[in-house]
């Protein structure tokens, strides 16, 4: 059971979009809004992506990425406080946590799609 359980994990980490989907139907079928349903799933799936990412530079270049990963989330989040700070001239903490994790979202989205490609075309070329 346990093996089971370990295999669904790995398969949601190497495909986060299969998580995206899961996910989303699961909460699709819970909540009544649809547009609550993507956006929770956005949220949970911008942490797959990150450690896909993450498991994906470590194949493909046999570099660890969780300090960049960390840098780069920490950057941005510096930069949406000061946007946040510049456009409303307070705070609001949770628009920026907001703000940040759905930019992390389409970036690790892109950084996923361009190491799945490039990892496919090196091994292809491996061959």
């Amino acid at each position: 059971m346990s093996s089971f359980f370990s295999w669904i994990f790995a398969t949601v980490i190497t495909a986060p979009l299969l998580g995206f989907v899961v996910i989303f139907t699961v909460l699709r079928s819970v909540l009544s809004s649809k547009k609550r349903a993507f956006h929770y799933s956005v949220d949970a799936t911008t942490l797959l992506l990150m450690i896909s990412v993450y498991f994906l530079g470590k194949v493909i270049f046999n570099i660890t990425l969780l300090t960049p990963i960390i840098v780069f989330t920490l950057l941005i989040a510096i930069i949406f406080v000061f946007i946040n700070w510049k456009v409303r001239e307070e705070i609001h903490i949770q628009k920026v946590i907001k703000g940040v994790w759905r930019f992390n979202f389409l970036f690790f989205f892109i950084c996923h799609i361009v190491l799945m490609i490039w990892g496919i075309s090196s091994r292809v070329w491996e061959l």
